[in-house]
């Protein structure tokens, strides 16, 4: 016997069949149960891709949630817009885009400061007034060098020489220019920060924070040089350590003096007759070097580290020891400093922990030969070269000075 044909029920599981093709193409209710086992990864980018514009009405977490997995199945595909638009940018200007996050920036790609380690560089002045019984200088140089190498820190190496005296090139190679600079010289007064200014104009190009540390001395911090790049692109210069201790010659440690610095933002003076150390451990970024024209340098008796300083502090009543013991030779030295303040705006950062200074060998009566050359006049006496190299223009001046 036939079954009559029924068009109401046909009808009935037509309109059931359609309503569920429409609720889960529409929802995905059980999509999050499943997907992980049966969904390729095209056909979750392409739900993500319908889901990833919903109504107004939406929950908000659900959109950020949804966008993000946008964004991660792109990645996985291939150079997505995210990447494009944000994500890697260009490094133009070599330093904000880099530090937009330290610098507070809306829109930021940096995540980590060793990000722009390679914008960072220290340098190595390299030279000995007695070549042969200095042989220290050279050994703690190639320590320094090693050190600075281990944490991925690049360097500029300025050796000088005298000719006169016989010397000879002994840590660096002709044609490495930049990165190993060699140089003559006649004269033996104080030549550091000169060194310093000739490496930074023959580099300005590769550079955007530049430290000077001398070769003799090391950090108890680990992370010293992250501090550095943050704070130098908080301040206008930075002092690398709070405190100094001494290694002597017998491995024993001495502390030493509280780094100037330091001491002046506690107390916010410096005590008469107190001792503090201002020691070569400095950074600063590329605009504001610029800013300054360049590092004092004609210091030919020592004190250029307790010059910049002075700068730092508000008033020349807080300039004590120096003066005291040398008020003449000083004297010559403050239009630098005067100008430099203005420049640093009493604005400078500290860097956290302990300078470890080696002992190591020196031939200069440094307070002795700064009452001697007292009556020196920068403009008579002293004359520069195209690279920005110091000579003696009076060279009877020459006799003050050792060898």
């Amino acid at each position: 016997m036939s079954k009559s044909f029924n068009p109401s029920k046909l009808l009935t599981i037509c309109l059931a069949l359609a309503f569920l093709i429409f609720f889960f193409e529409k929802e995905e209710p059980f999509a999050p149960l499943f997907s992980k086992n049966i969904q390729s990864p095209s056909t979750l980018k392409n739900r993500i891709m319908i889901q990833s514009e919903p109504s107004a009405s939406k929950d908000k977490s659900r959109i950020k949630r949804l966008s993000f997995y946008k964004e991660a199945i792109y990645d996985r595909e291939g150079t997505s817009a995210f990447l494009q638009n944000g994500g890697i940018v260009e490094n133009i200007d070599r330093r904000k885009a880099l530090l937009c996050k330290l610098q507070n920036e809306r829109q930021c790609e940096t995540k980590f400061i060793s990000e722009v380690i390679d914008l960072l560089y220290a340098f190595a002045p390299l030279y000995a007034m007695d070549q042969e019984n200095q042989m220290d200088l050279y050994l703690l140089h190639d320590d320094f060098l090693h050190y600075l190498n281990s944490i991925g820190i690049q360097t500029f190496v300025l050796e000088a020489i005298l000719p006169s005296k016989g010397q000879k090139y002994m840590r660096t190679t002709a044609g490495n220019d930049p990165y190993q600079i060699q140089l003559t010289v006649e004269d033996t007064f104080y030549y550091r920060e000169n060194f310093l200014n000739v490496m930074a104009r023959k580099t300005m190009g590769l550079w955007e924070y530049m430290m000077w540390v001398d070769a003799h001395q090391l950090f108890d911090n680990t992370y010293w040089w992250e501090e550095a790049i943050y704070k130098m692109e908080q301040t206008n210069v930075v002092q690398f350590f709070q405190h100094v201790s001494y290694l002597w010659e017998t491995n024993a440690t001495e502390f030493g003096y509280h780094a100037a610095g330091y001491k002046y933002k506690l107390y916010d003076f410096m005590f008469e007759g107190t001792n503090y150390f201002a020691g070569n451990a400095w950074g600063l970024r590329k605009d504001v070097y610029l800013k300054l024209g360049y590092i004092l340098d004609t210091c030919i008796a020592g004190a250029c580290d307790f010059s910049l300083t002075y700068a730092l502090f508000k008033s020349t009543d807080d300039w004590p020891a120096g003066y005291a013991g040398a008020p003449d030779y000083f004297e010559k030295l403050k239009p630098w400093i005067h100008e430099a303040h203005d420049v640093l705006d009493e604005n400078w950062g500290i860097i956290r922990g302990e300078l470890r200074h080696w002992k190591h060998s020196h031939n200069f009566d440094y307070f002795g030969i700064q009452r001697k050359v007292a009556p020196y006049i920068v403009e008579r006496d002293l004359q520069r070269d195209e690279n920005f190299t110091l000579s003696l223009r009076n060279k009877e001046m020459r006799v003050i000075f050792p060898f």
